[in-house]
Parts: C-alpha cells; sequence; structure tokens
C-alpha cells in the first residue's frame, strides 16, 4: 500500500471521528441531555484510544493491519448506526464506545503503516507529514 494511500485513510479517519463526535453531541443536545452527559458522551470517543493503545499495538505487530483496519471500520460503521436505530441517550453511550474503540484500532494501525512503508531515511518526513 503506497504512502500517499496511508495518509488519505488516516484523513477519513480523522474526520470520521471528528464529524462523529460533533454529531452524536449535537443529537445529545437535541435529546435534551444535561451539560455533563453531553461531556462525558464527547470525551468517551478519547478514552479507548488511550487505554487500548498499547494492545492494538501489540496486535498490529502481532496480526498485520488488514484485519485490524477492517474491525476498526466495521465498528466505525456500527457506532454511526446506533444512534439510528436506538434513539436514547443509552444509544448515544454506546455509539460513543464504539467509535472511540473504532478510532483506537484506526489511529495505531495507521501509524503502524506510516512506520513499516518508510524507508529509514523518510520516516521522518513521513511522521511529520501524517502529523499534518
Amino acid at each position: 500500500m503506497p504512502i500517499v494511500f496511508t495518509f488519505a485513510l488516516s484523513f477519513l479517519g480523522i474526520m470520521f471521528v471528528l464529524s462523529a463526535r460533533l454529531l452524536l453531541t449535537l443529537f445529545a443536545l437535541d435529546l435534551g441531555a444535561p451539560p455533563a452527559t453531553v461531556g462525558i458522551i464527547s470525551s468517551l470517543h478519547a478514552v479507548f484510544p488511550l487505554a487500548l493503545s498499547w494492545l492494538v499495538g501489540t496486535m498490529a505487530d502481532r496480526y498485520g493491519s488488514r484485519w485490524l483496519l477492517l474491525t476498526g471500520a466495521v465498528c466505525g460503521g456500527a457506532g454511526m448506526l446506533v444512534p439510528v436505530f436506538w434513539r436514547e441517550i443509552a444509544g448515544l453511550y454506546a455509539a460513543a464506545v464504539m467509535i472511540g474503540l473504532a478510532f483506537a484500532f484506526h489511529a495505531v494501525v495507521i501509524q503502524n503503516l506510516v512506520g513499516i512503508q518508510s524507508k529509514p531515511h523518510e520516516r521522518t518526513r513521513n511522521f511529520s507529514n501524517f502529523s499534518l
């Protein structure tokens, strides 16, 4: 997989998580959730990447990237469908957990791919481009 394709996947994943965070927050406000609940729903997107990054990195080294990216994509897609069928605050909690889990898979695996695909003399430049 070319490094440009990896950067495109990274861009799409970040846009997905940012838009999901915004949509879930607005939907929670529309359902009449108090500010603390909205804050918890918004913060659940970051808890799983924080808690699971080491485990997902180990899995990426051991099993490769394809299945982990696919797992993240399926989990993220399912997370976006949860509020469509479960229009309650509890459904938003479940959606935020699923989307956070999907982003944990996505972020770590994409970083692993950038490192794997980079030649030693290009690694610094590729990680700088990835960070942008």
